[in-house]
């Protein structure tokens, strides 16, 4: 039989039209799975960037959980705020004025609210005495978890370093150093297998019981034993701060767990606008849309190539850092050829050129350098911490702040420590203005010794460190 008549398969010009339509159709039932595939090839499917199970732990037994007694503290000062509001009375806000003026600064709505929230304190400060403490599994939470117990820790630590001036002002010096150690651990607490809120309460819990540790350590009623007891208790309590790379490990989870849920469009449109959260289009279009480009599976790709590479580098000082690379849109290190990566892990300019293509990648990257900041400045603050404390006792056994550092070691410090925030590896800086007035610090994160600008009464200060004075 002729060609003509049969015409062969394999010469698709001779294919009549009906046959033409029906592989047009296929070919645009297919595009979207072309597309999606292209798209995901961009980034292999490494495995987790780390030990998942390990890092999450067991369960903590609720009775051994500071988290137990925080939420019962914080149900009790929610019902005093309802009291408040009931009788029309405001919350006092003048916390600052009590703090820089002693407890004389304290007027009487102040002193009446401390009485009001005394039985909340003493459950608030149970918790802070447990060793273990974790508001909620980083395995469980999404985008739509809230953290409010975390969030009012905040205020019982201001009430607690309110009442440490009354301490100070009676002369109860003991009863104050607990309230700051109390408050310091409360910081620590609020961090564990956190996500980065977390962490930022926690540097702000730390910031301000290092206040408070800073006035009792001038009081001329301490003693050296007493302040030689607290630098060891505030070396050892640091070990409840959460790490900068295991806060990257909770964000990530998050971030995955939010990504994987069935309703993941639901959850994250309105933080991020664009398609999904300005109601240009309809939800359902809209994540049909961002199926076809790789969505979420390419974010959560790229969120691990990301924090593979970061854990390996953020909880060293800057000097010892690999310099920052790409274009900004996630926190990049170069990549280290000494390092052996994991199968499908790309180099950090791979990761940077990959991340570009991802629409949710560039709006869910949170804002990794600026908590980077945070916890340098953190933990240059703890540095000069254990300064000031070691310099303090240097002053009630000799009679006056030591003039250089070196003078510390080894009796007070095992060795005058590193700024983790000079570029070039240098120790804490120190002046001694007079035999009862000094200053000790951190350059801070910017890398810039500013001669020691430790306060300032217009915004934060450009560097990290306090102002060491003997009592009165």
């Amino acid at each position: 039989m002729s060609e003509e008549v049969h015409p062969a398969w394999w010469k698709p010009w001779n294919w009549p039209w009906s046959i033409w339509g029906l592989v047009v159709i296929l070919m645009l039932a297919l595009l979207p799975f072309v597309v999606r595939a292209v798209f995901l090839s961009s980034v292999p499917a490494m495995a987790e960037p780390f030990d998942v199970a390990a890092f999450v732990g067991d369960e903590i037994p609720p009775a051994e959980n500071a988290f137990t007694d925080y939420r019962q503290a914080v149900l009790m000062r929610r019902q005093l705020m309802q009291a408040l509001e009931q009788r029309s009375v405001l919350e006092p806000s003048n916390y600052d004025e009590v703090y820089k003026g002693g407890w004389e600064a304290a007027d009487e709505p102040m002193r009446a609210w401390l009485d009001e929230c005394r039985e909340a304190l003493v459950v608030w400060r149970r918790g802070t005495e447990k060793q273990q403490a974790l508001d909620q599994s980083p395995i469980k939470m999404t985008f739509a978890t809230l953290v409010n117990e975390i969030q009012e820790l905040r205020a019982f630590a201001r009430l607690a370093l309110v009442d440490q001036m009354r301490c100070l002002h009676e002369g109860d010096v003991e009863e104050a150093w607990k309230l700051a150690r109390a408050t310091y651990r409360s910081g620590g607490h609020a961090t564990w297998r956190g996500p980065m809120i977390q962490s930022l309460v926690g540097s702000a819990l730390h910031a301000m019981a290092s206040g408070g540790m800073q006035r009792w350590a001038e009081h001329p009623a301490v003693t050296a034993d007493q302040l030689r007891a607290a630098l060891t208790q505030v070396k050892a309590d640091f070990a409840l701060y959460e790490s900068e790379s295991n806060m990257l490990k909770s964000e990530y989870l998050i971030l995955r767990n939010t990504m994987t849920a069935p309703d993941w469009a639901g959850v994250i449109g309105p933080a991020v606008g664009g398609p999904l959260g300005d109601g240009i289009m309809p939800e359902s279009v809209a994540r049909g849309f961002l199926w076809v480009v790789g969505e979420p599976e390419l974010t959560v790709r790229f969120n691990r190539q990301i924090v593979a590479n970061q854990i390996r580098e953020v909880d060293k000082s800057l000097s010892e850092r690999r310099k920052l690379v790409g274009s900004g849109f996630a926190m990049l290190f170069d990549t280290d050829p000494t390092v052996t990566r994991a199968q499908g892990e790309l180099d950090a300019n791979q990761i940077d050129r990959g991340v570009r293509t991802s629409i949710l990648s560039k709006m869910l990257l949170p804002a990794t350098k600026q908590v980077d900041n945070a916890f340098l400045r953190f933990r240059g603050r703890q540095a000069v911490l254990e300064v000031l404390l070691a310099a303090q006792v240097y002053r009630r056994d000799k009679g006056e702040f030591p003039e250089s550092l070196d003078q510390l070691v080894p009796r007070y410090l095992e060795a005058v420590p590193l700024d983790p925030c000079d570029l070039n590896g240098g120790r804490l800086l120190y002046r001694r203005d007079s035999a009862t007035n000094a200053v000790v610090w951190s350059v801070a994160e910017d890398g810039n010794d500013d001669g020691g600008a430790v306060e300032s009464d217009t915004g934060r200060p450009a560097d990290v460190g306090f102002v060491l004075k003997s009592g009165n």
